[in-house]
């Protein structure tokens, strides 16, 4: 990945970004796309909405089929 060195003025607009940005020339031709870094002290008390206990359920009771099987039956369609 290039890194990109930037003036004093542009990083100020850039860190007043808060979400994914268009980046253009003095033009308004688009350059490039800026997505700012997420701050992991956002999510550092975030719990998922379902317990351990629930995904371990979901995860016993998957089922499914061979692709193979699927392909198979699809073909003979």
């Amino acid at each position: 990945m290039n890194k990109i060195q930037l003036d004093g003025a542009t990083l100020t607009k850039l860190r007043s970004a808060t979400e994914v940005s268009e980046v253009c020339d003095a033009g308004g031709i688009v350059v490039g796309y800026f997505s700012p870094a997420v701050d992991r002290a956002w999510y550092e008390n975030v719990e998922p909405p379902i317990s351990q206990a629930e995904l371990q359920q979901i995860e016993s009771n998957l089922r499914g089929r061979p692709l193979a099987d699927i392909v198979r039956e699809l073909e003979s369609r």
